[in-house]
């Protein structure tokens, strides 16, 4: 009995998943070219990475890298040559989700939106303010100054404008 395949760790799914020949008369069979073997294009011709780092970053043998990028050499091959669609879909593999350390030798794209985006701890937490008057919780948002928030500040109003963004003086 074979042994299960091992799912492979893809960082950066395609944005473009069919190519037609320019002179589409002939109705030949497409080649598909499973996620998995467009990955490992991408990693070893577009980015330049060698066999190792790229079976590093697919979380695969490196003799698994070699097998699949020789079959998607072909592929690549026979759809340019002979002038068949070329279709990406389907394939062993998990979407990468930007939380590991080794992910892609730092070229994952959701690695970097993480590093973007990251916030503070405490910064990114919301806090809900309601109307506050003479002690009590006022009922009319916007006929108020005054603000109570969950942290138990009062917040004043300085200026509200008609899309009620309000600027507050703390």
């Amino acid at each position: 009995m074979p042994r299960p395949i091992k799912c492979r760790k893809v960082c950066h799914f395609p944005n473009v998943l069919e190519f037609l020949p320019a002179d589409d008369t002939d109705k030949k069979t497409p080649i598909v070219l499973t996620v998995d073997e467009y990955e490992t294009i991408r990693l070893l011709n577009k980015k330049g990475y060698s066999q190792e780092q790229c079976a590093v970053s697919m979380q695969i043998a490196r003799t698994t890298v070699q097998r699949i990028y020789e079959i998607a050499r072909k592929k690549i091959a026979d759809a340019l040559i002979d002038g068949h669609l070329l279709r990406i879909e389907g394939g062993d593999f998990r979407i990468c989700d930007g939380q590991s350390g080794n992910c892609s030798f730092g070229g994952c794209y959701k690695q970097e939106i993480y590093k973007k985006y990251a916030a503070e701890k405490g910064e990114g937490i919301m806090r809900i303010a309601v109307t506050y008057e003479n002690g009590q919780i006022f009922q009319h948002f916007g006929h108020t100054e005054t603000f109570k928030t969950t942290t138990g500040k009062d917040i004043h109003v300085v200026s509200m404008d008609v899309e009620a963004t309000v600027v507050i003086k703390k």
